[in-house]
């Protein structure tokens, strides 16, 4: 027997029993006629003897001692009422298990054709036998450290309501499996060929080889539905492209301009200048510049074309100083490799609705990505523009962006970031014409606030930071309860705060079908290091005994530039013999190591 006890109100109810405990997120439903049996979810359990709930939980005690009358071990949840009501639960009345036709509203809306499928709902495993045959069978999770066909109902994301909810927000801690749902919706976008512009620069993105531990009918060939760009390799900014205001902003990110610099710039500086012409042109004018300064200018030792050219911008320079300046921003950001290759790479790669992933350091990500960005939208735009005002534009499809790492480039505070001016505008502006974000994050408090606001989809990771807990608890509508799980939910596992949905849901991320970046424990990587030098080099100079310990560790020092000692030497032939490579004879003269 399951009761409600207590206050109640439309939204939270305490339930209590005397069989057995509630497990978290769990659902039940709530036999109040008046509001139509909702269904609700648990969403915190506590276990309490009779005689402490009549000091700790006073306003429930008395229902309590009613309903379960010389029962001391009482079972107590709070649980969160899924559907929309507006009058408060009846308390006493009776909570039962529901069956899946009652809650299949709350767990099943879009078809598995217009849907991301992410993973699995909690707490919906005892409802899979009635579960329709297509939603079984799907994908496969990892539990207790064990790789397992799909336990649960399916969670299924109607992407298409992105056009009216835009923008997800993946948020959690380290080792939370904040990135490998990235990695999960990637491969979603992938299999729909829905565009995705993804900045790596952990280079943690990678799709090219389908897991062996898990069955070959979930895996998928994604080979040719992504494409790699590193910048200063296959992408970059063409300079000769650039508009003087573009080249001003993303100079600013070298150092700030001042107001001399800037007018400079805007008039030293045309579209169609290359790097060369444009650092020649600049270096001609520093010269000359300081000739002037020393009263050593003489017109007659210097060519007509560079007097041209002096007479044309002296009067835009305020000394040698601000030449330096820019020289050197414009140097910088040479250095950086922006200014190699171009971006029609990557066009190509979105109107074959590929996949692109974007690699370099992160200040070149910044740069490249600011003025790769803000080319992309405007095509777009003016294809979305052009229809609605019956003019010709080439065709520009619509994209996502996704970001890891993304309060790097896009943080609160008022440092210049290239990118995030774009961003922002992306997620004020970017639904109306089919542009969407997916932004990651380990500190969700750090993210640009403006953008924040913009994202309807939250997936809210395992979390322990104060700063970054109450931000969630801000921006989403996670109950206290749920926000003081966070510190304690296990890697995959996440609430999924939506707007498309309309509640809150716990979710366990599928396991991704690709492989993920190779990751070595550095000290077992000094490990490994070790053995395949030195213990390698020890196997080929067997036998090792007494008699040749001295030569063998001479030639030992000298090869690897050591100083090790005989007790090294046994120390290292010991540790071969453990592992069984090597065999340890005893003779009378000692000990002997040999293959």
């Amino acid at each position: 027997m399951i009761k409600v006890v207590g206050k109640t109100n439309p939204f939270l109810i305490t339930i209590a029993t005397g069989d057995s405990p509630f497990q978290i997120d769990d659902f039940y439903q709530i036999n109040d006629e008046i509001n139509e049996n909702p269904i609700c979810r648990i969403i915190k359990s506590e276990n309490v003897s009779m005689s402490t709930l009549e000091i700790v939980e006073r306003d429930i005690y008395q229902d309590v001692k009613k309903h379960f009358e010389g029962i001391e071990n009482i079972y107590i949840a709070k649980a969160k009422i899924e559907n929309y009501i507006k009058k408060p639960i009846k308390s006493g009345v009776d909570v039962v298990y529901p069956i899946f036709e009652k809650i299949k509203p709350f767990t099943i809306k879009p078809e598995i054709a217009d849907s991301f499928i992410l993973g699995e709902i909690n707490g919906t495993n005892i409802f899979m036998d009635s579960v329709p045959e297509k939603y079984k069978n799907l994908f496969m999770v990892r539990k207790d450290e064990t790789i397992q066909t799909q336990t649960s109902i399916p969670f299924l994301f109607d992407y298409k309501k992105l056009s009216e909810s835009p923008h997800i927000g993946l948020f959690g801690g380290s080792g939370s499996g904040k990135t490998f749902a990235l990695k999960v919706i990637t491969e979603e976008c992938m299999q729909k060929k829905i565009p995705l512009i993804l900045f790596d620069p952990h280079l943690e993105m990678n799709f090219a080889k389908a897991r062996t531990e898990i069955d070959s009918k979930y895996t998928f060939d994604f080979n040719n539905r992504f494409k790699i760009f590193t910048i200063g390799k296959n992408i970059g900014i063409n300079f000769s492209e650039i508009q003087t205001d573009e080249l001003i902003t993303i100079m600013e990110f070298s150092g700030d301009m001042s107001g001399a610099m800037t007018n400079f710039m805007r008039e030293v500086h045309q579209t169609g200048d290359s790097f060369i012409y444009l650092q020649s042109k600049i270096k001609k004018l520093l010269t000359m510049a300081e000739l002037n300064e020393a009263k050593k200018l003489d017109k007659k030792l210097i060519s007509k074309d560079d007097i041209d050219l002096w007479e044309r911008y002296s009067s835009s320079i305020p000394g040698p100083g601000t030449l330096i300046a820019v020289s050197w921003r414009l140097n910088s950001l040479e250095q950086e490799g922006v200014f190699n290759c171009d971006i029609d790479g990557l066009k190509t790669a979105v109107m074959q609705q590929k996949t692109c992933i974007i690699r370099g350091q992160m200040k070149a990500l910044n740069i490249v990505g600011s003025y790769l960005l803000s080319k992309l939208y405007n095509l777009r735009k003016d294809f979305v523009d052009s229809i609605e005002y019956g003019r010709d534009a080439e065709l520009f499809l619509p994209f996502i962006v996704g970001m890891d790492e993304a309060h790097i480039f896009c943080p609160k505070s008022t440092e210049k970031s290239p990118i995030k001016t774009i961003l922002r505008t992306i997620a004020q502006e970017g639904r109306k014409y089919g542009i969407f974000e997916i932004m990651a994050t380990q500190r969700p408090s750090l993210l640009d606030e403006t953008i924040v606001a913009q994202i309807s989809t939250k997936f809210i990771f395992k979390l322990s930071i104060k700063e970054d807990l109450l931000s969630v608890e801000k921006e989403t509508d996670l109950s206290k309860e749920e926000v003081e799980r966070l510190p304690y939910i296990t890697s995959g596992e996440c609430f999924v705060s939506s707007s498309i949905f309309g509640k809150t849901m716990s979710v366990l991320i599928r396991y991704n079908v690709t492989t993920d970046k190779s990751k070595l424990n550095p000290f077992d990587e000094l490990i490994s290091q070790k053995s395949s030098e030195l213990q390698e080099y020890l196997l080929t100079i067997l036998p090792i005994n007494s008699i040749n310990m001295a030569t063998k560790l001479g030639s030992i020092n000298k090869k690897f530039n050591k100083v090790l000692t005989t007790s090294d030497l046994i120390s290292e032939l010991e540790t071969l013999v453990s592992e069984n490579k090597v065999n340890k004879d005893r003779t009378p003269l000692g000990n002997s190591y040999l293959m």
